[in-house]
């Protein structure tokens, strides 16, 4: 694969690709792994780690709703807080 990460992969007999142990380890895809493959209209492929995908959309999701009111801590502090005065009465 090189710098360029360009090369070339022999399917076998049943259609099947192999992909070269340099591809595997840069795309973070382990034994047995999943890759997402998306076909393009010039005839090229795109090969991501779809639990790379599943982390990006996660972290941008949390992003858009930072500093939106209340964190998770924030309302059960608020709660506990209720709770201690409710068993004080």
């Amino acid at each position: 694969m090189g710098n360029s990460r360009r090369g070339t992969i022999q399917t076998d007999g049943r259609g099947r690709i192999t992909l070269p142990p340099e591809l595997r380890r840069h795309l973070g895809v382990e034994p047995r792994g999943l890759v997402s493959v998306e076909p393009r209209d010039d005839g090229s492929l795109v090969l991501r780690d779809p639990h790379g995908e599943r982390r990006h959309r996660l972290r941008t999701a949390r992003g858009a709703f930072r500093n939106q009111g209340q964190s998770v801590s924030d309302l059960l502090a608020e709660r506990r807080t209720e709770a201690a005065g409710e068993n004080a009465r």
